[in-house]
């Protein structure tokens, strides 16, 4: 399975509508609500930046999808001024609401994703990011209880007392005992 989906963000502003596309997308219908949302979220946040952040001399961003059935990777393209953002820090530990504006759509994105690349590639930003399927553990199958063979008594046992059945066997005769084992013996 190879699905993509590739849309062009401009400067003057579509960011809206790739998300729009993406969301009624072949490829976003095929994915789990969990990657869904990583994939949205890294759109809407690298797209953002690219929108306030890029100079007014950029144009576009390239975005691509890809998704083989086990990894999706997330190509941005964009023209704007060169800027590393594997390069900014992790936010200290704590409510990331209560930091200031600044790095967080960042750190949201590197923590919907699994690993982050840039590059400068031709004077152009190459943001490449990888989400790989998480794949659930199927519990081991039950294993058939092993049946160990006994051998065979070397007489045949007079009653067989089956959990099964619920049947006893009959009584045994009061001569089947020694004198002072017989029962109402005293």
């Amino acid at each position: 399975m190879n699905e993509s989906f590739s849309w062009r963000i401009l400067r003057v502003g579509s960011l809206r509508e790739c998300l729009d596309a993406w969301q009624s997308s072949n490829l976003c219908q095929l994915l789990d609500d969990r990657m869904r949302t990583a994939v949205e979220i890294t759109i809407d946040e690298l797209g953002s930046n690219f929108l306030r952040y890029s100079g007014a001399k950029s144009k576009e961003m390239l975005l691509t999808v890809t998704f083989d059935g086990a990894v999706l990777t997330m190509k941005f393209d964009d023209d704007g001024e060169l800027f590393d953002p594997t390069m900014v820090p992790e936010p200290p530990k704590g409510n990331i609401g209560l930091l200031p504006v600044g790095g967080r759509g960042i750190h949201m994105a590197r923590r919907s994703m699994d690993s982050w690349e840039y590059q400068e590639v031709d004077k152009r930003n190459l943001n490449v990011l990888v989400k790989k399927v998480a794949v659930e553990v199927e519990p081991e199958p039950e294993q058939q209880p092993v049946i160990l063979s006994t051998p065979e008594p070397a007489h045949e046992p007079e009653a067989i007392i089956s959990p099964m059945s619920g049947a006893l066997p009959p009584p045994l005769p009061p001569e089947a005992f020694d004198e002072e084992d017989r029962p109402g013996a005293a």
